[in-house]
């Protein structure tokens, strides 16, 4: 539809929480071809259907978000008939492929309402919009803003979907990562080194956006070589909500380091770890003392404490 004036955009702008100056639509937008780009939280004006001149071909819009997380898309619209309309907001992948709608209301003889619709699991690649024109033969004008709801914990430096990106972690250090957005990656490595001989701990937190419950992430530690040593299933929080829960593995040792890999079917996961080792209660030998060329010279009447068979 042809843009609105500026006086009739800058009023609808102003409805839409945090937002700054209106943009306006351009036609023809009416396919991905002249979508017109969307500036991140900033309001895009336009109508559709029966105005002046009419047409009813739906309105499309790019966009990429500069970040993971939840798409939210708040609306102001009204039309111009005695009833409210539904108006159908369509979510496009970059193939152009709907992968979510919603409907938006658009409030009845010219008063403007509110609404907004939240969509997890997105990630930072190229997204289309597009707004079908309602039935009922009335005009409706809308404004529309999006930006991006981040998840509980923060990303992880990527690529590190494998052992030779894996990105090191210090001892007692929260890590914090993503996994599994759209067009992101669904699997994070990272390499551990022990400060000592002993016992393992990992403690872990994570969530999703989605409702489902239960869920879980798949956490595996790994030798150098990186073949498998203990794999663990770990809690996945619903609705935003982190879910916790301790994994321990005994006899670990210090001379070569270790890594841990992160993977989960759950859409659009965030997590953070952090890893301590409880040292055995006798102290290590000096090493290597594994033959008698070797052998550690004892005082008599000395102590001497040992470690073997980590």
């Amino acid at each position: 539809m042809r843009t609105l004036n500026k006086l009739l955009a800058c009023a609808m702008a102003l409805l839409v929480p945090l937002c700054t100056w209106a943009q306006t639509e351009t036609e023809p937008n009416n396919g991905s071809g002249t979508a017109d780009p969307i500036t991140y939280n900033t309001p895009m004006a336009g109508s559709i259907g029966a105005c002046a001149p009419t047409d009813n071909s739906d309105d499309y819009f790019s966009f990429t978000p500069p970040s993971q997380g939840q798409l939210r898309v708040q609306s102001s619209m009204s039309n111009s008939g005695p009833t409210d309309l539904e108006v159908t907001f369509q979510v496009r992948q970059s193939s152009t492929a709907v992968i979510g709608t919603f409907t938006l209301t658009a409030g009845a003889n010219g008063v403007p309402v509110n609404d907004s619709f939240l969509f997890p699991c997105q990630g930072a690649g190229l997204y289309y919009i597009s707004i079908e024109n309602p039935a009922g033969g009335a005009c409706t004008n809308y404004s529309f803003t999006y930006d991006i709801v981040a998840p509980v914990f923060a990303n992880d430096a990527e690529p590190n979907d494998g052992s030779g990106n894996a990105v090191t972690v210090g001892v007692g250090v929260w890590q914090e990562g993503q996994i599994d957005f759209r067009y992101g990656n669904n699997s994070d490595y990272f390499r551990i080194d022990l400060p000592t001989h002993g016992v393992l701990n990992i403690e872990w937190e994570a969530e999703h956006a989605g409702t489902t419950s239960p869920a879980v992430a798949t956490l595996v530690l790994r030798q150098t070589s990186t073949a498998a040593v203990q794999t663990w299933n770990l809690p996945v929080g619903a609705n935003s909500t982190a879910a916790t829960q301790s994994v321990s593995i005994d006899c670990r040792s210090n001379s070569n380091f270790y890594y841990l890999s992160v993977t989960t079917g759950i859409c659009g996961t965030s997590y953070r770890f952090r890893y301590t080792v409880t040292p055995p209660l006798f102290a290590n030998d000096a090493e290597p003392n594994d033959g008698s060329g070797s052998a550690i010279v004892l005082a008599h009447s000395t102590q001497t404490q040992g470690q073997i068979n980590f």
